[in-house]
């Protein structure tokens, strides 16, 4: 029994490869920026977060769990699809500092 449990314990504790985000996707299609200008994506620490919406100018939306850490460690990424920098295309969106968080 107990070396059943250490190999329920090694195979379930293995981490996996992370998938790009094409191999996320199922089903769906990539769609021009031009036809969601309110998208945007949250970055804290240089790393993808989550998505956001932009509600006005000023101000977006986005899931309780995004926003965990102090607000000047995010930024906010609009004018893009991709959710990676290695990606220069001529939609490569605009970089702000993340102000406040409520």
């Amino acid at each position: 029994m107990r070396i059943l449990a250490l190999i329920l314990l090694l195979i379930c504790g293995h981490k996996t490869s992370a998938l790009s985000p094409q191999e996320r996707i199922v089903g769906g299609v990539e769609v021009p920026i031009q036809l969601t200008p309110w998208l945007t994506s949250i970055t804290v620490h240089g790393n993808y977060s989550c998505s956001s919406a932009l509600i006005t100018s000023q101000w977006l939306v986005t899931a309780g769990h995004c926003v965990h850490c102090d607000p000047d460690s995010y930024f906010v990424r609009a004018g893009s699809t991709f959710t990676s920098s290695r990606f220069h295309t001529t939609y490569s969106g605009e970089r702000h500092r993340l102000v406040e968080v409520r």
